[in-house]
C-alpha cells in the first residue's frame, strides 16, 4: 500500500513539518509535534491556520473551508498554547482552541464553536 504514503508522511512528527507549513504560511508555535502518526487529510490551508507553543495534532483533520450548496468560505482557525488534537479528530472553520484545551477521539468541532 505505497500509494497512500506522502512525502509528508516522511517527515510527519518532526520539526521539519512545521518548517513546511510555516513555508506555506502558517503560524506555528515552537515546540509542536504535527502528524507524529500521519494526516488525512494534512492541513489543505495552512495559511488561516495558527498554531500556538506546545501543541500536538495527531492524525486530526484541519479543515478552513466549507461548501455547502455552492457556497465556498474560508474562515481562519485558532489554536492557542498547549491544545491536543487526538486521532481522528476534527476542526471545521472558524474554531478556537483556547490554550490547555484537548479535542478527543473522533470528535467534532463544529463551525465557530470556542473549545
Amino acid at each position: 500500500r505505497m500509494h497512500r504514503i506522502s512525502t509528508l508522511d516522511l517527515i510527519a512528527g518532526s520539526t521539519y513539518i512545521a518548517w513546511y507549513f510555516r513555508s506555506l504560511g502558517s503560524k506555528i508555535g515552537k515546540d509542536c509535534c504535527l502528524y507524529p502518526t500521519g494526516g488525512d487529510p494534512f492541513m489543505p490551508e495552512p495559511d488561516l491556520v495558527t498554531i500556538g507553543d506546545r501543541c500536538v495534532i495527531d492524525l486530526a483533520s484541519i479543515v478552513a473551508h466549507l461548501n455547502t450548496r455552492g457556497n465556498f468560505e474560508l474562515v481562519r482557525i485558532k489554536i492557542d498554547n498547549n491544545v491536543t488534537l487526538r486521532s481522528r479528530s476534527r476542526l471545521q472553520q472558524g474554531v478556537h482552541c483556547e490554550s490547555g484545551s484537548m479535542l478527543m477521539e473522533k470528535s467534532l468541532a463544529l463551525t465557530g464553536e470556542i473549545i
